[in-house]
């Protein structure tokens, strides 16, 4: 019983640290790309969503 609790909790870390990354990943493609094409203002609104 209390190894299963382990590995959910530890699945559902592994998770949350999966879609923080991600974030981070898409705002950062995502400024990198509306530098480039200079479409700032875009971005941020895309990027709040």
């Amino acid at each position: 019983m209390m190894l299963n609790l382990t590995v959910i909790v530890s699945g559902v870390m592994t998770l949350s640290y999966l879609c923080s990354i991600k974030q981070k990943l898409e705002k950062l493609l995502c400024t990198n790309l509306c530098s480039i094409q200079g479409m700032n203002a875009l971005c941020l609104d895309v990027g709040s969503v």
